[in-house]
């Protein structure tokens, strides 16, 4: 199974230090270390999004690939990100919908239907109203704006705020949809930034215990 997970974190603050530390998937036993294995990088014309990518050149790449030797259902992508010299957590727990397809991608605006190709929406009734630009998870250093908390009432998003306002921690409930493998690796303009498959890192399903 193909996973395309963007990892991102949303700072639109000067004077705060922003660094990856790590992404880790416990389902697959995968840890990717900032600065080692990947990096966060401004693949958007909005720069105030970082996104995780693999370390290699110095193209900004829309995240990264992880193709596993087995299909999952529900998996947990948990990023650590030193914020001014303190640690803030990010989990999305990841539940796949159907085994239509052989892939996923965590880019919303990636399960609409493309005009003259052959992708239809793989949207579901869950997704009926939403947006990438309110719905993508992300993680922040601050909860600023109305619109941010409309996104936290339209879905399961829980918060651990610092006494001074920071976000520690936020771990996000994410119901996704399969796509075709093609989709998010045969380039069109849709998925202009996205990875090389020869990049995908590779990782085993094995058994995870929740307790």
């Amino acid at each position: 199974m193909l996973l395309h997970l963007s990892p991102r974190y949303y700072l639109r603050y000067s004077d705060i230090k922003l660094d990856l530390i790590d992404v880790s998937i416990p389902e697959l036993n995968l840890t990717l270390k900032g600065d080692v294995d990947i990096v966060a990088r401004t693949p958007y014309p909005n720069k105030c999004y970082q996104i995780a990518c693999r370390k290699k050149g110095r193209k900004a790449i829309n995240g990264l690939f992880i193709e596993t030797d087995g299909i999952l259902t529900n998996f947990t992508q948990i990023t650590r990100w030193a914020v001014n010299g303190e640690i803030a957590t990010h989990k999305i727990h990841f539940h796949i919908l159907d085994s239509d397809f052989d892939a996923i991608t965590s880019e919303i605006m990636m399960w609409n239907a493309f005009h003259n190709t052959p992708f239809l929406s793989r949207k579901s009734e869950i997704h009926e109203n939403w947006l990438p630009a309110t719905n993508q998870p992300r993680m922040l250093p601050i909860l600023e704006n109305k619109k941010e908390s409309q996104r936290e009432q339209q879905r399961l998003i829980y918060n651990l705020v610092s006494d001074d306002g920071f976000i520690m921690e936020r771990t996000e409930f994410f119901p996704i949809p399969t796509v075709e493998t093609h989709r998010i690796t045969v380039p069109f303009w849709g998925n202009q930034r996205f990875p090389f498959p020869d990049d995908a890192f590779i990782a085993k399903v094995t058994p995870y215990d929740y307790t």
